[in-house]
This record gives C-alpha cells, structure tokens and sequence, in this order.
C-alpha cells in the first residue's frame, strides 16, 4: 500500500541518512588526516626536524619516519634501541649528564652511528617529560641533520677529531695572570689560562671550535683539570680565578672536578664567559647556589663589553665583577670610559662586589683605576700570563708589585718621546 511505503519510508530514513553522512564523514576525516600527514611529512622533509620520543633511561619509545630513514634503521628496530646504541660513544658523555640530570638539552650537536657504521652529525633538542607527581617518564624531542649550510660535515669531523687528540693528551697547558690589589699593590689573584702548544690556533679559536662540534664542556673541564693540577704550586694565600662557560657552569661534572681539584673551594673564582648565550637564568641560578655553598665566588667577566654582561651582574649578582679592557683602554683620557667605569663602581658597592679592572698597561690607566676606587687589576702592567714559578715566587716574595710613587714617576716616563712600554 502507498501508506504502506510511505510509513516504512519515514521509519528507516533517519538512520539511512545518519549512516551516508557518518559514511561521508569518515571519509572526509581519513581524507583530511592523509592530507595532515602529508603536510607533516613535507614539513619534515622540509625542516629535517625528525620528532621522537625516549624513557628515562634513554630507551626510544616512539620514532618518525623520517628519523628511521636517516639512520638506515627500519621503525621496528629504531624502537627499543637506547640513545647509546645511536649516538658515537664519545659524544656520548655529554647526552648521559643529561640523561642522569633530567634537564634535557637545547639546540646541542651529536656525532651520530648510522646502521652502516658511518658517521654523521646531528642537531636537537629534547625536553623531559613529567608525571604529575614530577617523576621523569622519559624525554621527548626533535632531531634534525646538520647539512652544508649549517657547518661542513667534513670540518666537523675534522675540528672535532683535533680535540678528542688534545683531550686524550691532556696537551692544555695552563698559564697564570697577576691579579694584584689596587690599593697596595700586593698579589691577591691569579687568572688561570689555556694555552695549546704546537698549535696555530688561538686559544679563543679552539673554544669556539669545540663549541661549533659540541665539545666546549669537554675542552672547559679538561681546561680546569690541568688549571687546577698546576694551581696547587701557586701561593696558598692568593685566590685563583677560571673562566667557565654557561653549559659547563651547570653541569654536574664541574662539581665533580671542584671536589677533586686539590684547592680549597674558598680560594676559586669561577668567572662566567660568553662562549655560549645564557637563554636560562633559572639554571645558572640553581648552579650558583650549589657552587656557593662549597664556598666559590662567581665573577660576570667582560662588563662593559656588552648589554649582555650587565644582565648576568643583575641576574647572578656576582662577587666579583671584571670590567673589560675595551673599558679599561685609555681610561684615563676618555671621560665617557671613566663615568661608565666610575658607574660599575657604585653598582658594585651598593651589591657588595668587588672591581676588577682587566688589560692594565699603563700606569696611567693604574692610577685612574686607583682614584675610582677599582678594588684589583691585572694586566701587562704587571705581568703576562705565565707558567714560570720563578717568576711567581719572585712577584710573591718581593712584597708589592709597584707603588703610588712608582706608577706615577713611570706615567711621566712613559710619555717621553722614544720610550716604550
């Protein structure tokens, strides 16, 4: 009957329709997710940015295509591998502090072992993951080839294969700079520095390489290691100051190498570099606390150099502040040099730091510092770096370096025609 089919009709339309849009939309959402996995696919390809995924251990729990790809492994077996099935056993030093530490790292280099045995750098960076009590699942984190544009791959081997050579030599050999009271002239310090012989690099040029291969904590601690080692032979009574770059000052390890270094932790200065941006105050922060309370004083170096080092004096609220020498140079004929200088003076007062004025070389430039009231200064005025005990004892021994009387009789000297310095 026409009623008949009408009724059946009006009874099975609903759900007819209901399933041909549920048919359509399921096919409209697989469409749009093929589409959104091309879309990651490309953007991956584009970027190389590769995400996976890790324990706590380091175990890999998860692996894009691309990352399988790359490393020649197939997904099956990426999963399951550890980080130090991967990564080239001496790159690998670094990745376990961070592993062990939980922190996680940020836009680091790996030198990385594919599935043929061949060798092959890489960029990343990886953030833990929580449970919401905080304990640590795992990491998650994005990896990505360093390709000609970013360094060439054959540098990198090279650069980096130049410091393994040091390292594995322990061929550093540490020179000390006189830090001497402005006031009365007697030794209160020495700056450690690095040398590297048979070499025709600066010193600055080696730091900068192992930064570029993502060795510069590696070079930093071997660094300390023999600054220390060579220490010991300085004068009990005098502080000993050591650059450190940010990466290392948070790591564990330099904790390690402070509690063996032989020195009374009283007596070390470690000075803040800008071989690496500081992006993260919060871990500075907490590593200069833990260093405290060994009883290490930290310096900011290079104030007045830049915007930058006024930031650290601000946020670190060091001990010691060092203005540069870019600062320093002709202070005493250049009043803009001198009311900066005179500023970072004040500041330190009113923080309870002390001034040290960095590149002396003129007595001119001593005696300025001496009317600011500049606590210590080191420089060529005094002494180059050394690592001749002779001349340590000798500058030891004999009591003040120079006098008021003496920096001002040489200042009228120094201005003769024909004399130099």
């Amino acid at each position: 009957q026409p009623d008949h089919r009408v009724g059946w009709w009006q009874v099975h339309r609903g759900p007819a329709l209901v399933g041909l849009v549920l048919a359509r939309g399921r096919r409209t959402l697989k469409a749009r997710l093929r589409l959104a996995e091309q879309q990651v696919r490309l953007l991956a390809e584009a970027t190389e940015a590769m995400p996976w995924e890790c324990d706590a251990d380091g175990r890999i729990t998860s692996a894009g295509g691309m990352l399988t790809e790359l490393f020649g492994y197939s997904q099956e077996e990426l999963v399951g591998m550890t980080l130090r099935d991967i990564v080239h056993p001496r790159e690998f030093s670094r990745l376990a502090g961070s592993l062990a530490t939980g922190s996680g790292w940020r836009h680091e280099r790996w030198r990385c072992v594919m599935k043929d045995g061949s060798e092959q750098w890489y960029g990343g960076s990886a953030a833990p993951s929580l449970a919401a009590d905080g304990t640590l699942l795992g990491f998650a984190g994005t990896t990505h080839r360093l390709g000609k544009d970013a360094l060439d791959d054959q540098h990198l081997r090279d650069v980096a294969s130049t410091i393994y050579e040091r390292l594995a030599s322990d061929d550093i050999v540490p020179v000390f700079q006189p830090i001497l009271s402005v006031a009365t002239g007697r030794l209160v310090g020495a700056e450690a520095l690095s040398r590297f012989p048979a070499s025709d690099r600066t010193p600055e040029q080696w730091f900068t390489d192992a930064a570029a291969v993502g060795l510069s904590v590696e070079l930093e601690l071997a660094a300390l290691r023999c600054s220390f080692i060579a220490a010991r032979r300085l004068p009990e009574d005098i502080y000993v100051s050591v650059n450190v770059g940010p990466l290392t000052f948070v790591r564990p390890a330099l904790l390690e190498v402070i509690a063996t270094s032989g020195i009374d932790p009283s007596r070390l200065v470690l000075e803040v570099t800008e071989h690496a941006s500081i992006t993260d105050y919060d871990d500075i922060c907490v590593a200069s606390r833990a260093l405290r309370a060994l009883g290490v004083r930290i310096a900011v170096d290079d104030a007045g150099a830049g915007y930058a080092s006024f930031r650290h004096i601000l946020r670190l609220a060091p001990e010691v502040i060092k203005l540069d020498r870019s600062l320093v140079a002709g202070i005493d004929h250049d009043p803009a040099r001198r009311a900066l200088a005179a500023a970072v003076v004040m500041f330190g007062v009113e923080m309870g730091a002390t001034i040290t004025a960095e590149g002396v070389e003129t007595p001119a430039e001593l005696r300025c510092a001496q009317n600011l009231g500049i606590n210590a200064a080191q420089g060529y005025l005094f002494g180059r770096p050394t690592g001749d005990w002779t001349t340590w004892n000798e500058w030891h021994q004999r009591g003040p370096l120079y006098s008021v009387n003496a920096a001002t009789a040489a200042a009228r000297s120094s201005s003769d025609p024909g004399r130099g310095r």
